[in-house]
Parts: C-alpha cells; structure tokens; sequence
C-alpha cells in the first residue's frame, strides 16, 4: 500500500479591512451593536479585496484621492465571498478612499 502525504504551506499577508459605511457617518461608525452584513475591503501591495457574506451584483468600485479626485472605477457583476482586483500602478500612491455603489447603497472606507 502506497501512502502519499502532501503538505501546503500557504503564506498570507493581510492588512486590517478597510471599513466601509454610508459616506455621511464619518468616525462615528455604525449607530447599532448588531453585527454587520455590510461588505469590507482589503488592500495588500496594489490587491483591492472586496469580501461579502451575501451576494451583491452590479457593484461599481471607485478610487479617489484625498481631493475627491476620481482616479479609478471598475464594475463587478457579482460578488459572493471575495472579489479580487489588482489596481494600476499609476495610481497607488494618490489612493485614498474606495467607494461600492450597489442598488441603493454608497459606502464609502479610507486607507
């Protein structure tokens, strides 16, 4: 008999998510204690991370700088989990919020 062990080793880094929330409550967060069904995002070495415990679809992805300045957008049909986009190099060092526009939904998180 012929035994096959097989070890993965898998190495990640992860930044704190970047919490996202309606652009109008600033610093003072969610007004409820209730856990959040809202997606978060994650950003690593020019890897935007959307995460969502529910599906959204037809998402748009903004990237501004701190003027307000539009320097990216990208659009996602569906999102169910994790959504994975790596962002153009040109504009890492101008990032400064992301925003996720989905039905009637704008939340908005800073770097």
């Amino acid at each position: 008999m012929l035994t096959l062990l097989m070890i993965v080793t898998c190495i990640s880094i992860k930044a704190d998510p970047i919490p996202l929330g309606p652009p109008d409550i600033g610093d003072v967060g969610m007004p409820h204690k209730a856990p959040t069904i809202l997606p978060t995002a994650d950003y690593t070495d020019g890897v935007l991370s959307i995460q969502s415990t529910f599906p959204l679809s037809d998402v748009t992805v903004i990237i501004r700088d701190e003027e307000g300045t539009l320097l990216y957008t990208y659009f996602i049909y569906s999102v169910l989990g994790n959504s994975i986009h790596t962002l153009p190099s040109s504009i890492l060092s101008d990032m400064y919020s992301v925003e996720l526009l989905y039905g009637s939904f704008h939340l908005i998180g800073y770097f």
